[in-house]
């Protein structure tokens, strides 16, 4: 299964993400910092 997490690094998403990725799905993670994507450009 193909599965979507926001803030994937937080207290519940880490385990969450490594949990769907142990049953062998493919996981993407998005993550906001302080109102800025991850790549430093400002999110709209």
């Amino acid at each position: 299964m193909k599965v979507v997490v926001t803030g994937g690094t937080g207290f519940i998403e880490r385990p969450l993400v490594a949990a769907l990725l142990a049953q062998g799905d493919e996981v993407a993670v998005l993550r906001l910092t302080a109102g800025r994507r991850a790549g430093g450009r400002a999110a709209r």
